[in-house]
């Protein structure tokens, strides 16, 4: 198994503002998600999902609230990037085992979904299949029978300012533009040299983790990827759900897309947060996953890590 670094194990949701040795020195770079960090620790609950949460401070009707929140997505793309470099010295993580027992269990084609920002699975990818992410689009790439979809976005991805104006820096530069944000299309992938000022060449750019409230979207990828992730959906018979929430309406909603779904395995911390889980996926998409539905659904009752150990996702990838 991996040797990891605990202190820079991912943080669950509600530790993303704690202000611990290691991050907290991070969390002062940026005085306006600091200035934000305790009333966001005190507003996350198991009733609202953080991106709710951003999207609430990115369009509050106090232009001082918006500017404070316009520095946390480059807060959380310094701590989650900090932890995708930091948490494994060396050796196999929990995405290297499911990745291992979905091949075992001879799945030609498969869709990893996440709404996770950090690179963690991309390390994986890497070990399995020897490829790398150089551009946004080799997430669909990197393994074209096995594509992976960031519903949230990377740390490692950026996009353009709608409106560029001049400026030493980036912050200086948002100072300069109205808020909320605007932004153009397009996504990309910006280089560990580019993210002192975030800028590639004359154009600014900003973390591609952040609510786009001018959108018409909830997500933070291209549309490409989310034609693609629709597509697959479709033909989907088995879905293992891990340590998601079921708060954010807008992900679960695209499970409606899954008409040919069988059966369905969630994993939380125990079966009572998994059939939390399973509430909401039945109250957002009733047709797939409410009482009337002929899939299949069921709780696991252990942890994501235990599962993979007991070999219950192989047991589950298996024949039914």
């Amino acid at each position: 198994m991996a040797d990891v670094k605990e202190a820079f194990r991912p943080p669950l949701v509600g530790g993303l503002f704690g202000n611990t040795p290691e991050f907290g020195g991070l969390l002062a770079k940026y005085p306006g998600a600091e200035a934000l960090a305790p009333d966001i620790r005190a507003a996350l609950s198991d009733t609202i999902g953080i991106e709710a949460l951003f999207a609430k401070y990115a369009t509050h009707q106090n232009e001082i609230i918006r500017r404070l929140f316009i520095e946390v997505p480059f807060y959380l793309s310094d701590l989650l990037l900090e932890v995708s470099n930091s948490f494994v010295a060396h050796g196999a993580t929990r995405y290297d085992q499911l990745l291992v027992q979905i091949e075992e269990a001879n799945i030609s084609d498969a869709l990893l979904l996440t709404v996770n920002y950090d690179e963690l699975i991309e390390r994986a990818y890497r070990r399995l299949y020897r490829t790398d992410f150089p551009t946004v689009d080799s997430c669909l790439t990197a393994n074209r029978n096995k594509p992976l979809i960031k519903l949230h976005g990377s740390v490692s991805w950026a996009r353009m300012l709608a409106h560029q104006v001049g400026g030493g820096s980036i912050m200086e530069a948002i100072e300069k533009v109205e808020v909320p944000l605007a932004f153009d299309q397009s996504f990309l992938r910006i280089a560990p040299s580019d993210r002192k000022y975030w800028r590639q060449g004359s154009r600014f750019c900003y973390p591609a983790i952040a609510p786009p409230v001018q959108g018409k979207t909830d997500f933070r990828c291209p549309d490409t990827h989310l034609t693609l992730a629709r597509r697959q959906l479709k033909e989907a018979t088995h879905l293992i759900v891990v340590g998601f929430s079921g708060l954010d309406p807008h992900v679960v909603g695209l499970f409606s897309e899954c008409e040919q779904l069988e059966r369905a395995f969630f994993i939380s911390l125990n079966s009572a947060e998994a059939q939390k889980t399973i509430d909401r996926f039945s109250q957002y998409c009733p047709d797939t996953f409410g009482k009337s539905s002929p899939v299949k659904l069921e709780a696991f009752d252990t942890t994501f890590a235990r599962a993979l150990r007991s070999r219950e996702l192989s047991n589950f990838l298996g024949p039914s």
